[in-house]
């Protein structure tokens, strides 16, 4: 597996200069990076891009795939909303991490920006999505759940983290419609 986080990364930062809207008279590509490289985190610290970002961080500076100096910066907000505006008025020394939110935000009429506005450079993660109860619950497994859901929709509250129509909702609500439950 760390072979392959390897191969990722040497890829990624030969990858790098690509993301440029344009250039800098009298810099070539092979003396690229010229400044510190940030990494937006487009949430707060200690979420899942949070720790993603700081992984790729450490292995960059590890493996000595990067000579210059790299941050992970954290731009909350607007379920990623605030980074991608960050990252949009940036140089290719900025990368970011997205999700689907990249993608619901903007249909959802929430945001300016999309993914034509990016270039994207790797899938990093997959996402396992999950229910869970309290262990005193009476639902013992998602059958239980969906079953009181499809007897009385309102009879439950279900929370989405970390916004309205993103993947685990969006998830949820296609599990939810297939089993007959109308949420």
């Amino acid at each position: 597996m760390k072979s392959v986080i390897q191969a990722f990364l040497l890829v990624f930062v030969l990858l790098l200069p690509a993301c440029s809207t344009g250039s800098k008279a009298g810099m070539e590509e092979k003396d690229f990076p010229t400044k510190t490289i940030e990494i937006i985190a487009p949430a707060t610290i200690g979420g899942g891009w949070d720790a993603a970002a700081r992984a790729v961080r450490q292995v960059l500076i590890e493996e000595g795939l990067v000579e210059q100096n790299i941050l992970v910066v954290n731009k909350a907000g607007g379920s990623g909303e605030v980074g991608w505006q960050h990252l949009s008025n940036q140089d290719a020394h900025h990368i970011a991490f997205n999700s689907s939110l990249l993608l619901t935000n903007h249909l959802l009429g929430q945001s300016k920006v999309d993914f034509r506005d990016f270039t994207p450079l790797a899938i990093l993660t997959t996402e396992w999505i999950a229910v869970a109860v309290p262990n005193d619950s009476p639902f013992k497994d998602a059958r239980e759940l969906l079953e009181k859901l499809k007897e009385d929709p309102s009879s439950l509250k279900i929370a989405i983290a970390p916004g309205l129509a993103n993947n685990d909702h969006i998830s949820f609500l296609l599990a939810a419609k297939s089993y007959g439950s109308m949420c």
